[in-house]
């Protein structure tokens, strides 16, 4: 009787079943069905269904699945086994998208990684989806400038880690790299033309993982040196039949800060009116087209028109020359699921119009996207995105003579505006200005006569297949195209002679890019006692190749014909660009008993921008989390999570192509019979070499009370060397510059996030998240003998990189001083010009976000608010208001002049002689270049998010067709807690590149948007 026991208990049968979903009763595909303590097992196929082979009535079968509970069930007598799977909140959280598209448990993962939902960028949203991300996440620095509608951004991720290069993460959209570069112009001026990141429509976002270190981002090799941001795109629903989506919303934008303008005085210099000429119009030629007159008080004058008039302020010119813009979007998504696939379509039209009148934005993007199961184990994944965009008369910014704020701010401040917009020009079509400055615009000559139209069209294409060989063994492979067409339009009109000396202007910019991308990725993973491994090999190639074709020409034969060939005068260029990168990689992923992980990446890239000899290199990262919670078996209702974790990187990066190459380029010219041709003004390099970036991080993730208080710090290391950049040579060599390898860059520093639920009970629930980053970079060596690289400058003022010094040093020239700093005075009471010295640093000391959310039922209310402690820009826009008497600081000293603080520079007591004020700013500012007192403090605290929810109850929308829905009342940039600058946007520079936060000129005011957004399903 024992024996035939024995023999039942162990006959060995075939189990089949089905996995369902519990919520839907909707089949599972690709569920891991193992006998417990064995390598045997399965998956499960299209319809959820499973077999194995050689399985007993004492084992046990576990059912996983990613974003669901575990569940365990004996087989005893049973042949068939119908599951039901449950999902896990919890484990859902934890599950995030890491690099190549690898679905992972946060908790194997031996680097920092955040996670953003859909609802934070889809609710409050913006036209670039990244600036929804300002402030939520650690290690993530976002600024927005204010250059109109369609704008750039500026995006680091951990600092600085190279001195030349753009420091901007890559951004990869569904496993498919996209180009991202920085936008806008440049302390002469131009426009900002936005950059690849705003066409990612935040209608379509599933979620976006920041992968923040480079133990995280290297499968992507060079691309990811500086981190990267995944963006995971809608999919389709989970059930049968067709869902219907809509998503709604209207936002207003309104002027919130403008330079503080003085009030009391008016046009003229010295404390008189501007002398009339015999025109009978006022001679307003510098200093008398500025605003140190006499005191406005209604007196009697000529104005700048030859009118008489009253002598008095009339006011903001800001808040009466902008208007209130506006931004709506509208989507509608179809998506659904039958036996054999997915699919979802979605269509969403944009329009927005700035705080310029002419300024707006016309944007629809269609996206398609599907998946079918041909067989059990095979699939395919498809995705189309068709963007379409147009932008009409983007804000010119900085030094541009068109640029309304730089005008605005620089009228006297007795001038009438409605005045200025009723006479723009004279009976010979010339502009009227109120200046004799060639280098101004009338604001309202610059709306009506300077305009520009901006136009895109836009595909991505991705293809990709899924082969499950077996149980453990799949290959995937994936193919995906950005295509980009580009038309850019630009011209002014004749009679303003900042516009081609009144020739008027006209130049036609048209090009296209593309990005071709394609991987093949073959995995195994296997259970070797209490070992669990994955195992990948793969390969992929990147080309990258743009075209251009650039015409302009000036002197219009007739008006308003907007033609190259209505321009007498016409020049024209084109070019080329082609890369190639090929690549090969492995990955290894471990794990034991659940507590311990190791990941490890060996990638080698070739690209064709290096010279033969070097153009292929290797790197590699290692990566370990260790669960000592669970390894020691402390977790509790108290404590229930404890993690640390370790990640070691080194990658190479490439460059640029055509920088190893000597070339010449063929000039234009009319007046020679003979062709002129010239070099390029850097010197190729023939031996350049990969940059080297080698990197670690440590950090630890505790968790308190079932996870209602959640804390994750790390610390990370990050050393460039073999940077390329092109270092200043002598003019004697007939170059201005040399492509080398030279220089060392470090970046360090902390970064820390909390989560926690302080209040839960009855329906209400708060919260609270906090994050912190403290980075720095240091440029530890240039090349020999040179002392510094400017990276920007404005006026005077340089941005700079200092061996010794931190990234994005400001440099300037100070006050003329003594041993003991105090300024050394003239005997007219003037201050004197100094040494050219350090003034700041655009890094910040710390910066981070507070996120509340409180929810009660039905409603809900969440909040954003944005920290930055420390950094330093250079405002010329202060600059200019101070020596032109417009600025409200100009006020000091006016009828009694300024006393400058320090001491006579021949007596050495101190100062006591008064200098007339406008003297003064005019010696300091102008004369001088002194810039010490526009060095200012970037530290802010700002109200950026507000959003009070209201989910349509269950019993509101039972009895009809609509399944979900929402409404929203959303506020963005509401206003500053705290701003050390003052009257002046510390984000407001006119680029997005890595040191485009360091300069201010006469920058657009900063803009509030409040509104509604409407969410329903049917």
């Amino acid at each position: 009787m024992m024996v035939g026991f024995s023999i039942t208990s162990f006959a060995q049968k075939t189990v089949s079943g089905q996995v369902l979903e519990k919520e839907t009763n909707m089949p599972l595909i690709g569920v891991t069905i193992l006998v417990k303590n064995s390598t045997k097992g399965a998956t499960t196929d299209f319809d959820g269904n499973y077999i194995i082979n050689g399985v007993t009535d004492a084992d046990i079968l576990v059912f996983s699945y990613l974003g669901y509970k575990t569940q365990e069930v004996l087989v005893g007598g049973q042949n068939t086994i119908i599951v039901s799977l449950e999902t896990d909140a919890e484990e859902m959280d934890e599950v995030v998208i890491t690099a190549l598209n690898i679905q992972r448990d946060k908790e194997s993962l031996g680097y920092s990684v955040s996670q953003v939902s859909a609802e934070e960028v889809n609710v409050a949203k913006e036209n670039n989806v990244m600036n929804s991300l300002s402030g939520k996440v650690s290690g993530l620095q976002i600024t927005q400038a204010n250059t109109g509608v369609d704008g750039s951004s500026r995006i680091l991720l951990r600092g600085v880690t190279t001195i030349n290069g753009s420091n901007r993460p890559l951004v990869v959209v569904d496993g498919i790299p996209i180009t991202g570069d920085a936008g806008g112009g440049s302390q002469w001026g131009g426009v900002d033309r936005g950059d690849a990141l705003s066409d990612i429509n935040p209608d379509d976002v599933e979620s976006i993982s920041v992968l923040k270190g480079a133990g995280a981002a290297a499968a992507y090799g060079s691309l990811g040196m500086h981190g990267v941001i995944l963006v995971t795109t809608k999919s389709g629903g989970k059930k049968k039949g067709i869902g219907v989506s809509l998503n709604s919303s209207f936002t207003f934008t309104e002027v919130a800060l403008t330079p503080d303008l003085q009030n009391e005085y008016g046009t003229g210099a010295f404390g008189d009116f501007s002398p009339v000429g015999g025109d009978g119009r006022p001679i307003l030629d510098y200093p008398f087209s500025w605003s140190w007159g006499p005191k406005m008080e209604g007196q009697a004058y000529t104005n700048w028109l030859g009118k008489s008039d009253s002598f008095t302020s009339h006011g903001n010119p800001y808040e009466q020359f902008y208007q209130n813009g506006y931004s709506a979007s509208n989507s509608v998504a179809f998506e659904g699921q039958s036996e054999k696939g997915s699919f979802r379509i979605s269509i969403t039209d944009e329009n927005a119009r700035g705080i310029n009148a002419d300024n707006t934005l016309a944007k629809q993007t269609f996206n398609i996207r599907g998946k079918s199961y041909l067989t059990d184990n095979f699939s395919i994944d498809g995705k189309m995105t068709y963007l379409t965009s147009k932008v009409k008369n983007r804000p010119a910014l900085a030094e541009d003579g068109a640029n309304t704020a730089l005008q605005l701010s620089l009228m006297p401040r007795d001038i009438r505006l409605t005045d200025v917009k009723n006479n723009t020009i004279n009976a010979n079509g010339e502009e009227i200005k109120w200046n004799l400055d060639n280098t101004f615009n009338n604001p309202y000559w610059s709306q009506d006569n300077v305009k520009n139209i901006d136009e895109k069209d836009r595909f991505q294409g991705i293809i990709s297949a899924n082969w499950d060989i077996a149980h453990n063994f799949k290959v995937t492979g994936k193919t995906g195209m950005d295509y980009i067409l580009y038309d850019y339009i630009n011209y002014a009109a004749r009679g303003s002679q900042f516009q081609s000396n009144g020739l008027g202007n006209f130049g036609h910019d048209s090009g296209k890019s593309r990005v071709w991308n394609s991987d093949v990725l073959a995995t195994y993973n296997t259970n070797i006692s209490d070992v669990r491994m994955t195992l990948s090999l793969g390969s992929s190639y990147r080309n990258e190749y743009s075209s251009y074709v650039n015409i302009s020409g000036n002197d219009a034969k007739v008006p308003n014909l907007h033609r190259i060939s209505n321009y007498k005068n016409s020049y024209s260029s084109e070019g080329t660009s082609e890369k190639g990168v090929y690549s090969f990689y492995g990955l290894g992923q471990f794990s034991y008993r659940g507590f311990l992980y190791f990941d490890a990446t060996l990638r080698n890239d070739n690209s064709s921008a290096l010279p033969k000899e070097n153009n292929s290199y290797w790197y590699h990262s290692e990566n370990m989390s260790l669960l000592f919670s669970k390894l020691f078996g402390i977790e509790s209702n108290t404590f229930n999570k404890g993690k640390l974790r370790g990640s070691y990187a080194v990658v190479g990066n490439d460059t640029s192509p055509y920088r190893t190459q000597a070339v010449y380029n063929v000039d234009q010219t009319v007046t020679l019979p003979y062709t002129v041709g010239s070099i390029p003004s850097s010197l190729p390099s023939f031996d350049l070499r990969p940059e080297t970036s080698e990197s670690w991080e440590v950090g630890a993730e505790l968790g308190f009370f079932n996870n209602r208080l959640q804390l994750d710090f790390t610390y990370y290391e990050t050393k460039t060397k073999d940077q390329i950049m092109a270092v200043p040579i002598s003019g004697a060599s007939g170059y201005a510059s040399k492509v080398i390898n030279a220089g060392v860059i470090a970046n360090k520093g902390y970064e820390f996030q909390l989560n926690a639920v302080p209040l839960e009970f009855d329906g209400f629930s708060w919260d609270l998240g906090f994050n912190f980053t403290k980075s720095n970079s240091t440029v530890e060596s240039l090349n020999d003998g040179l002392e510094s690289i400017t990276l920007n400058s404005l006026n005077a003022v340089s941005v700079e990189a200092r061996p010794g010094e931190e990234f994005g040093s400001i440099y300037g020239y100070d006050f003329l001083r003594d041993n003991f700093g105090r300024k050394l005075i003239t005997n007219d009471g003037f201050a004197q010009k100094g040494e050219r010295v350090k003034l700041g640093s655009i890094t910040p000391d710390w910066y981070g976000g507070i996120t509340n959310k409180f929810r009660y039922k039905n409603f809900s209310i969440s909040t954003l608010i944005t920290i930055q402690e420390g950094g330093e820009f250079y405002s010329y826009g202060r600059a200019y208001r101070m020596f032109f008497g417009t600025d409200a600081r100009s006020l000091e000293g006016r009828e009694t002049g300024i006393v400058v603080d320090g001491i006579n520079e021949h007596t050495g007591f101190v100062n006591e002689t008064p200098a007339p004020a406008m003297l003064t700013h005019y010696s300091d500012i102008l004369t001088n270049e002194v810039a010490t007192n526009q060095i200012l403090d970037a530290s802010n605290v700002k109200f950026k998010e507000l959003v009070l929810t209201y989910d349509f109850p269950s019993s509101l929308v039972k009895n009809s067709f609509i399944q979900s829905g929402s409404i929203s009342a959303i506020g963005r940039n509401l206003f500053y807690f705290y701003n050390a600058a003052g009257d002046i946007d510390p984000e407001a520079g006119y680029s997005s590149g890595p040191t485009g936060t360091a300069l201010e000129h006469s920058s657009l005011p900063s803009t509030r948007s409040y509104g509604l957004n409407l969410k329903i399903n049917f």
